[in-house]
């Protein structure tokens, strides 16, 4: 995927904060002719994109978009279709680890049934409705990639440590989902290559409370996350459909 070709349209869904707001900082300082569509989920978050926009009036673009509402997905769809009918690369970043009310499992007694759905909503039902509604923009003959930020974790093959049910299992639902897109893209946007990215440990707020004291992990800045990702986005070919790629570009059985 040439990120440095002119006039491409690429669509950052999460990217108020975190890696998806890394990611667009990135790709406007990279190539200033492309243009960058770009999702927020709350007005906080999406002060970060405004502020961006006032550098970048003509390249970005902003939508609200919140992945747990079918609504509010079709009608960020609705608008970028005001904008333009194809995309070259769409990202979805958006995830939830932890939050007020929901924790990573370290037993089975720890699982609680609504905390259960809101991981999964935020996961993986996002993918699907980001799906439903974006993958028309893919419907052209120009090469593209279609790419969900998912975790190692989530990797059914590599689990050796246990705990953590409701990511481990929604990330690996959305790995699923990720192969079986694929399949469907190969009939319907026959130049789109959809894959799974896991981004290593980064310094969101995502991961913070797990590696405060862990010495032993390599932990990356958002920026350089965005850019080790974009490069492996780079190098990708329709051969690599289907597959889940690391950070480094290896790839990691699902």
């Amino acid at each position: 995927m040439e990120l440095t070709s002119q006039g491409i349209h690429i669509f950052i869904q999460g990217a108020g904060k975190g890696i998806g707001l890394a990611f667009v900082e990135e790709l406007l300082s990279r190539n200033t002719q492309n243009y960058i569509h770009a999702s927020y989920r709350s007005p906080q978050s999406g002060e970060n994109l405004l502020q961006l926009q006032q550098q970048y009036p003509q390249q970005l673009h902003t939508y609200y978009l919140d992945v747990t509402d079918e609504k509010s997905v079709e009608d960020a769809a609705t608008n970028l279709a005001q904008r333009t009918s194809q995309l070259q690369l769409l990202i979805n970043s958006s995830g939830v680890l932890h939050g007020n009310d929901i924790q990573p499992e370290k037993k089975i007694e720890d699982i609680n049934l609504e905390s259960i759905y809101k991981g999964f909503a935020v996961n993986t039902f996002s993918i699907l409705l980001m799906a439903k509604y974006f993958s028309k923009f893919f419907n052209h003959r120009e090469h593209a990639v279609w790419a969900n930020i998912s975790a190692k974790v989530g990797s059914i093959a590599d689990n050796r440590l246990g705990g953590w049910y409701t990511y481990r299992a929604s990330k690996a639902a959305q790995n699923m989902i990720t192969k079986t897109m694929s399949l469907e893209f190969k009939r319907i946007a026959k130049t789109t290559i959809c894959i799974a990215l896991h981004p290593g440990t980064v310094a969101t707020n995502l991961s913070q409370p797990f590696v405060r004291n862990n010495t032993k992990r390599t932990i990356f800045s958002p920026e350089k996350c965005a850019m080790q990702l974009l490069e492996v986005i780079d190098g990708l070919t329709i051969d690599d459909t289907a597959k889940f790629f690391a950070w480094d570009g290896s790839t990691i059985p699902w």
